[in-house]
């Protein structure tokens, strides 16, 4: 067969060689992995090495040493004035890690998924860890772990700093922010010491939990041809380069001396049977593997969500969770929560209303649990519509709120610390009329393509579990959800809404309008992509 005549190691390295002579051929962000000076890849580690600078510097300003302050350069300091609002380095630190890095980091997940895992200071400080532990046990690498035995444990992390950062106000304050940034440090560095190689990133850091879950719909992603992989004799993109593999006497330029996957991952089934989502895109498989085998390619948004791709019930379960938190803010904007202190305040007979932490952590846990109940009975009755296997459809049903659950999230972030703390809402504010509706639009917009895209996946998921089963009886078992994601939806809008019905009058834009575009550029996105992408493009 023509896809099999490279088979020889030879052969395929040559092959590989003139491959990266064109970098741009088909797979247009994969040359960045191929960058050689001299024999080193300056990706991802030079990049790690300027962001764990560019954090370091601004904490040490922070904590008071003197150091030359940023803000009083000529044209930087200027820039940073306007774009940051920060009129000192401390003041920069807190508006670079919650102004700007936290909406960037949340934002590229729809696109690049672990991208920002790759060039993580954290990740660093986990691989010296490792070296670190490799010496005080005298050369040995530590023990392996069960990775799944620990699942929880980045979204249980997230989950509580979410609740913190209202409990204690993180975010506007120097020291607290300094604290958590200088912790995680730390703790990246001691379960490097204890744990083997990435063990921090895949199951314990509350940021790659993040993009580990909202990455599944995500636009590009590694995919192997599993014809070369089935052919290869060394499979060096999971052991690495460092110790040639047991038959292979030599390496090989182009074969590097790296690591091999740092995340436990089944490279050869990426795409395929193994999920990216624990994939950190650090790039070690692709520059070892000899074949070109393995492409950082373009996939269809969803797309593994939709083959059904090591779905497992804690993304069900932080899904519900990451609604359930977001429930609470949205409360705080719309006045519910303030109802809600007044209660608890009367009924525990509170002498102030100065327990913010009570409040906010008893209005989460019940929204949490009510998001929990509404989804039991949804899954139940679809379960019994569809003859579902009830486990299965427990575990795997719950995918079909984590579009809803990331675009709510995205709105969040963009309302709360994107538009509040940057230079663009004054803008806006001072600008023609027409540019006030900006805001209000992007705002109920994200929340209502997040619920249709949820609806859509919906009934990919009842595909899944029932194939073959007729469409009005999909349409049937579906019905459950689409209540429990048009109830979250009507949520959502009736909170918020609240601030921009004065804007909408003001201008004399009718309510409908705001409700109905984002549903149109959906419906028109979707189409567009049925008709114009060929079939197979992505997949």
């Amino acid at each position: 067969m023509a896809d099999q005549q490279d088979v020889t190691l030879k052969g395929a390295l040559e092959k590989k060689a003139a491959v990266q002579r064109e970098p741009f051929r088909l797979y247009p962000f994969q040359w960045i992995y191929r960058v050689n000076i001299g024999g080193f890849h300056p990706f991802p580690m030079a990049l790690i090495v300027l962001l764990l600078l560019s954090t370091i510097l601004p904490i040490l300003a922070a904590l008071g040493l003197r150091l030359p302050q940023l803000v009083d350069l000529p044209v930087i300091g200027n820039v940073l004035g306007v774009v940051m609002d920060a009129s000192t380095d401390r003041d920069l630190f807190v508006n670079m890690t919650w102004v700007l890095w936290w909406p960037l980091f949340i934002f590229t997940i729809l696109i690049f998924r672990r991208m920002w895992c790759a060039v993580c200071p954290f990740g660093l400080l986990t691989d010296i860890g490792n070296k670190v532990g490799e010496f005080l046990r005298g050369g040995r690498e530590a023990r392996p772990i069960n990775i799944n035995a620990y699942l929880f444990m980045g979204a249980f992390t997230f989950l509580a700093i979410g609740y913190l950062h209202d409990a204690i106000n993180i975010t506007n304050s120097v020291i607290l922010s300094v604290e958590f940034v200088v912790f995680f440090f730390l703790y990246a560095f001691v379960l490097g010491v204890i744990l083997p190689r990435r063990s921090f990133c895949r199951s314990f850091c509350f940021v790659g939990d993040l993009p580990n879950l909202f990455g599944r719909v995500a636009f590009l992603g590694l995919k192997t041809e599993r014809q070369k992989c089935e052919s290869c004799e060394g499979k060096w993109c999971q052991t690495g380069t460092q110790h040639p593999p047991q038959g292979v006497s030599e390496l090989m330029a182009p074969l590097v001396n790296m690591d091999g996957c740092p995340m436990f991952i089944n490279v050869p089934q990426l795409g395929h049977t193994e999920s990216n989502s624990n994939c950190i895109l650090c790039g070690n498989c692709i520059k070892n593997c000899p074949y070109d085998a393995i492409h950082y390619k373009f996939l269809t948004p969803g797309y593994e969500l939709k083959k059904g791709i090591q779905l497992h019930s804690h993304e069900t379960l932080f899904s519900i969770g990451v609604i359930g938190l977001l429930a609470m803010f949205v409360a705080m904007e719309g006045g519910l929560l303030g109802r809600w202190a007044g209660f608890l305040t009367e009924l525990l007979r509170l002498s102030t209303l100065n327990y913010h932490w009570l409040y906010a952590g008893t209005f989460t846990i019940i929204t949490v649990g009510v998001m929990v109940a509404l989804y039991l009975i949804a899954t139940m009755v679809s379960v019994d519509a569809l003859e579902l296997p009830r486990k299965e459809a427990l575990a795997k049903l719950g995918v079909v709120y984590l579009p809803f659950a990331y675009f709510v999230f995205i709105r969040d972030i963009f309302v709360v610390y994107f538009m509040g703390g940057s230079v663009l809402s004054g803008l806006i504010a001072r600008g023609p009329d027409w540019t006030k509706l900006i805001i209000p639009f992007i705002d109920n917009g994200i929340v209502i393509i997040g619920a249709l895209w949820s609806a859509f996946l919906l009934f990919d998921i009842l595909s899944l579990l029932r194939p073959g089963q007729r469409r009005e009886m999909r349409l049937w078992a579906a019905v459950p959800h689409l209540a429990v994601l048009g109830g979250l939806l009507w949520y959502w809008l009736h909170y918020t809404l609240v601030d921009y019905t004065a804007v909408y009058a003001a201008l004399n834009v009718p309510l409908w309008l705001p409700l109905l575009l984002p549903g149109a550029l959906f419906a028109t996105i979707w189409a567009g992509w049925r008709a114009f992408v060929p079939e197979g493009v992505g997949e």
